[in-house]
């Protein structure tokens, strides 16, 4: 197989899909403070193994270069996260163990408003739907009920909380 030369802008706004995939793969959270960080490492993952790639990445041999790329891409931030817990092992610092990383002061203020207007049998759902975002059906199982009780109530913490949006 050859090398081909690839249009960067092409295959970054063809091939975006899988590097979020992988993050979603890896249950990385959106709202954490180093998503973008981590959004950003497998653009500039893509493009690099967009480059050493024997064949054509946009063409018949697509399937392979995304398979690749998600393979290596995942190890890569397998990595990262290893080299992120150490770091704040060996900061021994108290504070910064807690939870996946400091949480905005702002983003807390928020969560405490909500909490606030919520009826206290959905605090904790609705914790775990903010932080974490389980599937629904994991939810339905650790809560012991019902995807239709589930989906209630959601829908009451949604109604509770609309004039906030």
């Amino acid at each position: 197989m050859k090398t081909v030369q690839i249009d960067a802008t092409m295959l970054v706004n063809e091939m975006a899909g899988a590097v979020y995939s992988v993050l979603k793969e890896l249950q990385v959270n959106p709202k954490t403070a180093d998503y973008e960080d981590y959004v950003q490492n497998g653009f500039i993952l893509l493009l690099t193994i967009g480059e050493e790639f024997k064949g054509d990445p946009l063409g018949d041999e697509r399937y392979q270069f995304v398979a690749y790329f998600k393979r290596r891409f995942r190890w890569h931030l397998l990595d990262l996260f290893r080299l992120h817990d150490r770091q704040r092992w060996l900061m021994d610092d108290p504070s910064s163990m807690e939870g996946e990383g400091a949480v905005d002061c702002y983003e807390q203020s928020f969560v405490d408003e909500c909490l606030e207007r919520l009826p206290s049998e959905l605090h904790e759902l609705f914790l775990r739907l903010y932080w974490d975002q389980p599937t629904k059906t994991v939810l339905a199982k650790e809560f012991g009920i019902s995807r239709k009780t589930l989906y209630q109530r959601i829908y009451a913490i949604r109604s509770a909380l609309e004039d906030l949006r």
